[in-house]
């Protein structure tokens, strides 16, 4: 589970994982969250999809879609900053951008809290995030 915690901490902050990846965002380009996690969780070690705990399995795809709206979020925001969209472009960009920094400091607070704890455990994860995810969800 914390191997499972901290990837997905990396994929909402921008990162790949090691062992899960974007959805839509792997090799391929058009995997469903759930092809992407069961051709990821082939690859965790001493664990595999049909072993895994199906609640744990369910709490990871809830938390993968955030880590997609994230990079589709920053694609725009880095897309539409210059002035050739117009102002209102601009501005939108550049409140989304102020969203993805709060977003980032949330992220950033829960690492704190795996690394110093080791108690952050997907529910309470999912818990934590469900305001954030909403607010990127839009």
């Amino acid at each position: 589970e914390q191997l499972l915690v901290y990837d997905i901490l990396q994929i909402l902050a921008g990162f790949k994982g090691r062992y899960l990846e974007l959805p839509g965002h792997g090799p391929d380009g058009g995997e469903t969250p759930d092809e992407t996690f069961a051709k990821s969780s082939r690859q965790l070690p001493s664990q595999n999809a049909a072993a895994m705990d199906p609640a744990l399995k369910v709490l990871v795809l809830r938390l993968l879609p955030a880590g997609g709206s994230f990079a589709r979020i920053r694609d725009f925001c880095n897309s539409r900053e210059r002035h050739d969209y117009g102002l209102c472009a601009q501005a939108f960009g550049a409140a989304c951008r102020q969203l993805m920094e709060e977003f980032l400091l949330v992220v950033t607070k829960l690492e704190e809290e795996f690394f110093r704890d080791k108690s952050l455990g997907l529910q309470r994860l999912w818990y934590l995030l469900q305001t954030s995810l909403r607010t990127l969800q839009i």
